[in-house]
């Protein structure tokens, strides 16, 4: 569905076949592409 701008949502659904080392890889990934692009984050809710 679409969302207001600002709102956007992405999840991951991790699997019994994705273990902490491959989760870890994703968080790096993830940062890494984040921060090139610029794009904005928030903090995670507790």
């Amino acid at each position: 569905p679409t969302v207001p701008k600002g709102t956007e949502r992405l999840r991951f659904t991790p699997s019994p076949n994705h273990d902490d080392a491959m989760m870890d890889d994703l968080v790096r990934a993830m940062d890494k592409l984040w921060t090139r692009c610029n794009v904005a984050r928030r903090p995670v809710a507790a």
